[in-house]
């Protein structure tokens, strides 16, 4: 019998403190493991611009706030599954207005 499970993961994290208003790689190896739904915890003072291909803007996250997307949500019916995959790189930068002095962290987790 087929059963599904969740199992959190602890993906990555970013230190704002160098962000500019180029987008900028959080991790070279991208995602540690395939997920289904993507946290992006904005643990500093920055807001902060999401890209998945470094050159376009998918997401906005305001200072101290958090970005939950689910996947599931674009899967088909049946047992077909929408997941990021493992190895996805995810890009970030400052967003409207860029602060002067960035401090903090971003946090990546996922499930």
């Amino acid at each position: 019998m087929t059963k599904d499970f969740i199992t959190p993961l602890d993906l990555d994290h970013f230190d704002v403190s160098t962000i500019t208003n180029l987008f900028q790689l959080v991790s070279d190896t991208g995602l540690s493991a395939p997920c289904s739904v993507l946290n992006i915890i904005n643990d500093s003072n920055s807001s902060i611009i999401i890209s998945f291909n470094g050159i376009d803007d998918h997401d906005y996250v305001i200072l101290q706030k958090d970005r939950q997307i689910n996947c599931q949500c674009n899967s088909r019916g049946g047992n077909d599954k929408a997941l990021f995959a493992k190895g996805t790189k995810i890009w970030v930068r400052s967003g409207y207005p860029a602060e002067k002095f960035p401090a903090g962290m971003i946090y990546f987790t996922g499930f």
